[in-house]
Parts: structure tokens; sequence; C-alpha cells
């Protein structure tokens, strides 16, 4: 097998892996009721796309990483220099993920308090320093 398919299957392993385990711990408040609730990285990939369109505490581009985890890998693959340029920006963008500190919803209660990030984040953000690391690796 091929160096750079090894990387990328390396990549698309925790990658994929995010997808079934939380990656964000969050609260729904209801007065003084707090209920603890965990959003798992397929809800995220779902709708984290919809933060962009926030303002204030609920703005993040983090999800806009995926895109460009994605174009690394296809930059990466085709032996194209400009994947290094990609996967530094994709884990930067990543890297604004801890920043979120509410996501809107359109039910009661209208805001949830994100108070941590779960292990599918870790995973999620595992792809990217594999990628990153693969671009500076020679094939």
């Amino acid at each position: 097998m091929k160096q750079s398919w090894m990387f990328i299957l390396l990549a698309l392993a925790p990658y994929a892996i995010s997808f079934a385990l939380p990656a964000l711990h969050t609260e729904e408040r209801w007065g003084e009721d707090r209920i603890p609730v965990s959003m798992y990285g397929w809800e995220v990939a779902l709708f984290g796309w919809s933060a962009i369109i926030g303002s204030g505490k609920y703005w993040s581009m983090a999800w806009y990483a995926n895109p460009l985890l994605l174009g690394t890998i296809a930059f990466y693959a085709g032996g194209f220099r400009v994947a290094q340029l990609t996967a530094i920006v994709g884990l930067l963008v990543a890297c604004t993920s801890p920043f979120v500190s509410r996501i809107f919803s359109d039910k009661e209660p209208p805001s949830i308090y994100v108070t941590g990030m779960g292990i599918g984040f870790y995973f999620w953000l595992a792809a990217f320093v594999i990628m990153l690391l693969a671009t500076f690796i020679k094939r």
C-alpha cells in the first residue's frame, strides 16, 4: 500500500469514529434546572454548518474545517503541495471549536450552553493532526 493512502486511511478512521462518540457536552437551562445533554459527532456534523449564520455567542466557523479536511485529503492524494496549506488552515479552523459557548435552538430553551468537549471532538481533531503531519512527511 502506498504511504499516502496509509495516512489517508489513518486520518479517516478517527474522523469516522468521531461520528459515533459524544462530541459536545451541553446543558439545557430551564430556570434553575440544568439538564446535561451530550451531542454526538453525527449531530454536530449534521447541524454544525448553521452556526456560521449565528451572531455573537452563537457564531462559529468550526464546522467548516470538515470541507477543508476533505480538500486536504483530495489534494494530498493527488500529490498537490497546496495540501499543506489546507491542512494548516483546517486545523486552525477546527481549533476554534472550544470557543463555542452556546448553540441556538428553535425550541425551548432558546439556547443550549456548551460545557465542554467530548471524546468525539478529540477523535475529530486527531484526523486534522494526522493529515497535517502527513503533508510534511515525504512520500
